[in-house]
């Protein structure tokens, strides 16, 4: 299903990317795992896909590479140091993104938009640049991106910088994937609902019960659940889907 594939996760160290990366490799794909700062909490991660393999047999493999996607000089050296490893790249999973915290607009400094703008959009605009010529030569290639079930209906207050990269995220996606499909390259996304990640750490619990309570399955996200999902679109099961946008949210928002 994906073994073999080299697939990329930008800010692959935590959260979804880290268990995306870890299902990933288990089932067979050459994991490279980026990271901009926390070298320790990708080196960790390494270790324990690496120990999960060898324990299990068989399984793919998984490195980090450091990069900051915002710098495009520093992703285009990560595309050619993963081209030159494997000889190709077949996904990028454009996951980086800041931790947003709630902030009212008259709070909110522009520099904090053009911050989220810079890690969400423009990542993902050099990574898929940098990738663009060896997925266009070899006729074949995918990129995923990781929205937000926020995209779809009303956004909870006081998220504007994020929410507001998000749906930029989703028109450039969606107009990939129509511009790209009659090269074999396919742009499609993600979208997770309130998940157990560092972003939501600082939320108080009984604010997290009530989030669940109005989910209709009635609990918020793992990782896991959005790992699923994206190893489906990484599949060759989902090898006619392009410009979709799947909610991982329990039911919370209708697309």
């Amino acid at each position: 299903m994906v073994a073999g594939k080299i697939v990329l996760i930008t800010g692959g160290n935590t959260g979804i990317g880290a268990a995306a990366a870890r299902l990933l490799a288990e089932k067979g794909a050459n994991v490279v795992i980026n990271y901009r700062e926390d070298k320790k909490s990708a080196e960790t991660l390494i270790s324990e896909i690496m120990a999960k393999i060898t324990t299990a047999g068989g399984g793919g493999s998984a490195i980090a590479l450091q990069a900051d996607v915002t710098n495009q000089e520093d992703v285009a050296e990560m595309i050619h140091l993963i081209i030159n490893r494997y000889g190709k790249i077949d996904v990028v999973i454009n996951n980086a993104s800041p931790k947003p915290f709630p902030r009212s607009l008259q709070q909110t400094e522009w520099k904090e938009f053009q911050l989220f703008n810079d890690v969400i959009v423009r990542g993902a605009y050099n990574t898929t640049t940098a990738v663009l010529p060896q997925m266009m030569a070899q006729k074949k290639g995918h990129i995923i991106n990781i929205l937000t079930s926020y995209v779809a209906g009303m956004p909870p207050a006081k998220l504007s910088p994020y929410v507001t990269a998000k749906y930029a995220l989703e028109g450039f996606s969606k107009s990939l994937a129509a511009e790209l499909g009659s090269s074999g390259i396919r742009v499609n996304m993600v979208s997770p609902g309130v998940t157990k990640t560092k972003f939501i750490d600082h939320l108080p619990e009984k604010l997290l019960e009530i989030i669940s309570l109005q989910t209709p399955l009635k609990r918020i996200a793992t990782p896991e659940d959005v790992a699923n999902v994206i190893y489906f679109l990484v599949s060759e099961n989902a090898d006619y889907l392009t410009g979709v946008n799947i909610p991982v949210c329990g039911g919370s928002a209708a697309f």
